[in-house]
């Protein structure tokens, strides 16, 4: 059982990863927009890793942790 327990705590240090990572994306492309427009392969590369992001998070039981 120790193991079960072991996979458990570590799925849920990773769903909170996957959330804080796309909570930071978003808060990137808006100061990116902010700073520079919408233009420029660094803010698409941004939109896209932030799209998978939340598709990942999306995918999980709790929805990604958005109510």
């Amino acid at each position: 059982m120790p193991n079960k327990k072991e996979a458990f705590d570590n799925i849920r240090a990773a769903c909170k990863a996957l959330e804080e990572a796309r909570r930071s994306l978003s808060a990137a492309l808006l100061d990116h927009a902010d700073e520079e427009g919408k233009r420029g392969g660094e803010y698409a590369e941004l939109q896209d890793l932030h799209r998978r992001v939340s598709q990942a998070a999306a995918l999980l039981p709790h929805g990604g942790g958005r109510a």
